[in-house]
């Protein structure tokens, strides 16, 4: 992993420090088996996180670990996100592409400000205003580029890019970032430029997201399907 990345494990939990700023990821812990209660779980995960420098902060499948939201909450930490886990089974509908867009697949050539609007665009869809750390995020994202830890396409329309999609991980990728500028909603540009992203990929291993309720029609179109709720509780 990246310097300032990290893992480490404690009773019930595998925590996940990554290198800041990550492009798409925070900091978490992911559930494992344990006999333990789930109180004493949370308990340990909250000693190892302060041992391990980060916020505590855990994802999970609400369907696998039924018993952790009670404890978490009961813990004090709050639910942060509840999306649906999807998973790709199917190559779904295909839709002509729009016209008069060109998509690329990023790399760690490409250039830095084309990057910066990926992630500006992005930033203002999550609902937080582009920063000074913009071009520390660009950066970043760069370095994921550089060291193959996913995929970014990026659309453009007269030189602009407009529309975006990206992809982390190996043997589970993740459809972790989607992105439409406002001013271009509606022409296909999601889609499209998901199938550019997903191309080839059915291979490395199944595709997965988490998905905001509005978002579930465009991966069912994708050839998404619901497998369960997932929780991020930090």
């Amino acid at each position: 992993m990246a310097a300032g990345a990290g893992i480490l494990d404690a009773d019930g939990f595998r925590l996940h420090r990554y290198a800041a700023p990550h492009p798409f990821f925070r900091s978490l812990a992911l559930p494992r088996p344990t006999p333990s209660p789930a109180g004493a779980r949370v308990e340990a995960l909250l000693d190892a996180s302060t041992r391990f420098g980060v916020a505590p902060r855990a994802e999970f499948t609400a369907e696998l670990w039924p018993e952790l939201p009670d404890a978490l909450a009961a813990a004090g930490l709050k639910p942060e996100t509840v999306a649906r886990l999807m998973v790709r089974e199917e190559d779904g509908v295909a839709p002509p592409p729009p016209a008069g867009v060109r998509f690329c697949l990023a790399g760690a050539d490409t250039p830095l400000p084309r990057l910066q609007d990926f992630s500006a665009g992005l930033d203002r869809a999550n609902g937080a205003a582009p920063g000074p750390s913009l071009a520390a995020e660009a950066l970043a994202l760069r370095r994921f580029l550089a060291r193959a830890e996913g995929r970014l396409v990026l659309a453009f329309a007269d030189g602009e890019v407009v529309a975006g999609a990206a992809l982390a991980g190996r043997d589970a990728p993740e459809l972790c970032a989607v992105w439409t500028a406002i001013a271009h909603r509606g022409r296909g540009l999601a889609s499209a430029a998901c199938r550019t992203l997903l191309e080839g990929v059915a291979a490395e291993g199944p595709v997965w997201t988490a998905a905001a309720p509005g978002a579930m029609g465009l991966y069912a179109r994708l050839g998404f399907v619901p497998v369960g709720q997932r929780f991020a509780f930090g």
